[in-house]
């Protein structure tokens, strides 16, 4: 789900067999502080997501957390749980003829400049290609390309926060066009309410500290009529178009058809379960045996 890097396939343990499945989650330090407040996070957020009966370990001499669940836990569920810090942040998407330009450069010079990537479509504000490339390899080629000048330096590609799609047969992933302008929610945040209006569509609530209400009506100000996305750590939540100037510092996002009902719970878990004081590496999983 978040992850880019190719990863072993799950064990394959059926849901009755007694046990649990292991995980292995990986800290950048050992310092004792830092991994409590990992654990007590991950804790919090598997609480808010409504998972019981999980047992979590420090092994501060490795710099390790182990995670015991029930070997029928959802690791799409629990490896974002375990390892985004969970910094929400609004960034600027380039506009729509810009995004174009750019997926023409990307087909046209990524093959030579790495090789075996086949670009499966591109529209507007985004592209979508093969899910077999690491984030990394794609911040290198983007390089590339700006240092031809055939990109802004500032532009980045960010990938869709939920799933993989298939296409043709094919599992894909969907990146998105960003500009570098972003205004931070994580710490103004001070207000969050999920909701469903009287159409049945869902909506979503952000309310940001006072003080911020300037710089948002700014930055809704420049984008006013354009797409913006709403990032969780590095990954594009969604990408709402600014209809309005914003200078209550209230936001109220409409229409969250490309995310179900356990993609909302998982939003709110990370959201409201805390953040990390750094991100976790997931490294390995097993199936223990009583």
């Amino acid at each position: 789900m978040f992850g880019l890097e190719k990863k072993a396939p799950p064990p394959q343990v059926p849901p009755e067999v007694p046990g649990h499945l292991v995980m292995v989650f990986k800290a950048p330090d050992n310092e004792e502080e830092s991994l409590n407040r990992c654990r007590h996070v991950i804790l919090n957020r598997l609480k808010l997501y409504g998972m019981k009966g999980q047992s979590l370990e420090i092994r501060p001499e490795r710099a390790e957390l182990v995670l015991k669940v029930k070997p029928s836990s959802s690791r799409e569920v629990l490896v974002p749980l375990c390892t985004e810090v969970g910094h929400l942040r609004m960034e600027a998407i380039h506009a729509e003829s810009d995004c174009e330009r750019y997926n023409i450069a990307f087909r046209e010079n990524y093959p030579k400049l790495m090789g075996g990537l086949n670009l499966l479509v591109q529209y507007p504000i985004r592209l979508r290609l093969e899910d077999h490339f690491s984030l990394k390899e794609i911040e290198q080629y983007l390089d590339s390309l700006q240092k031809k000048s055939l990109l802004p330096p500032t532009t980045q590609l960010r990938p869709r926060l939920f799933e993989n799609t298939e296409f043709k047969k094919r599992n894909v992933r969907e990146y998105y066009w960003l500009n570098g302008e972003q205004f931070s929610l994580g710490d103004s945040l001070k207000h969050l309410q999920w909701q469903i209006d009287e159409t049945g569509t869902h909506q979503i609530e952000l309310e940001i500290l006072d003080e911020k209400d300037s710089i948002l009506a700014d930055f809704t100000q420049k984008h006013l009529d354009a797409y913006v996305a709403l990032l969780l750590d590095e990954h594009v939540w969604i990408t709402p178009k600014v209809l309005n100037v914003i200078e209550d510092g209230r936001l109220i996002i409409h229409y969250l058809d490309d995310l179900n009902f356990e993609g909302l719970l998982l939003l709110e878990a990370l959201l409201e379960g805390g953040t990390l004081p750094f991100p976790l590496e997931f490294t390995q999983e097993y199936f223990e045996r009583p």
